[in-house]
């Protein structure tokens, strides 16, 4: 275990160096630091802005929002992409484009629960009563997360959160 740590700190460290020598390895190349969550977005972004500036290389930095934030602040990222605007730090401009919808999962044990519905309309329910209810959350520095605990005071709730993961898996079983 030791000798493991030691070697990801051997590649860590080679992966900053380079990162750090990026500008003068390519010095024609014009560098953007780009600053995400583990991002379903770039896949669909990136390709065809690279194809189309091929003199553009990209270094992202993959971390929580607070993270992101604090490095655009200190300008070590030239953007951030990610996150609801109504919880980002205030001092941060930002841009808004598409319309991306986040999901609820609703267990069959729960009076939300519709056997026949997979995707509910928004005024069905009433958003307070659901913060209310006893709530299954991802980690506390997780970005959905961040979202969620903005809704709280908005609507002057206190969360009864009675378990929080990473992992969803290990709240739902593997398949839920």
């Amino acid at each position: 275990m030791i000798y493991y740590n030691y070697l990801e700190t051997i590649s860590y460290n080679d992966q900053q160096l380079v990162r750090k020598l990026t500008r003068y390895t390519y010095p024609n190349s014009k560098l953007i630091r780009i600053g995400t969550l583990e991002s379903f977005l770039l896949p669909k972004l990136l390709p065809d802005f690279l194809k189309e500036n091929p003199e553009v290389r990209i270094q992202l930095f993959e971390s929580f929002p607070r993270i992101n934030e604090e490095r655009l602040l200190n300008e070590k990222i030239d953007c951030y992409i990610g996150q609801n605007p109504e919880t980002i730090t205030k001092g941060v401009k930002f841009y808004i484009n598409g319309n991306e919808k986040y999901y609820v999962i609703i267990p069959s044990t729960s009076k939300y629960f519709s056997p026949n519905q997979t995707i509910l309309s928004p005024s069905m329910y009433d958003l307070k009563t659901i913060l209310k209810s006893p709530l299954a959350l991802s980690a506390p520095e997780s970005a959905v997360r961040h979202q969620v605990n903005g809704l709280f005071p908005k609507f002057h709730v206190k969360p009864n959160i009675i378990v929080e993961s990473s992992w969803f898996d290990n709240i739902f079983g593997k398949h839920s």
